[in-house]
């Protein structure tokens, strides 16, 4: 994309922010929502994600904002796993000492 194309996606998205902010954190936008371009801006960004993806072995369904992976793992990690999301649900603190030390 380059000239005019370029210049009028570009004053699209310059000098437009929108944020949403929670527990303190601020997440910020320069595609403004609910506009017309914002689906296909969104699909340009998150186009990389299957080739992360498949770069990485997993498997991945996509459709609009949702994106779902899949992923072959021995029953072993699987306990694993679930034991650590366990804690996690369980408590927070609980699943950082379990992680971190």
């Amino acid at each position: 994309m380059n000239g005019s194309a370029l210049d009028w996606l570009s004053s699209f998205v310059s000098g437009r922010w929108q944020y949403v902010t929670a527990v303190g954190e601020r997440s910020v936008t320069a595609v403004p929502q609910g506009s017309v371009l914002g689906p296909l801006l969104f699909s340009l960004y998150v186009a990389p994600v299957s080739n992360i993806a498949v770069a990485h072995h997993v498997s991945i369904h996509q459709y609009a904002d949702d994106i779902q992976t899949y992923i072959a793992i021995q029953h072993s990690v699987l306990i694993v796993c679930l034991s650590w999301l366990t804690a996690l649900m369980t408590s927070p603190i609980g699943f950082l000492r379990m992680v971190c030390c």
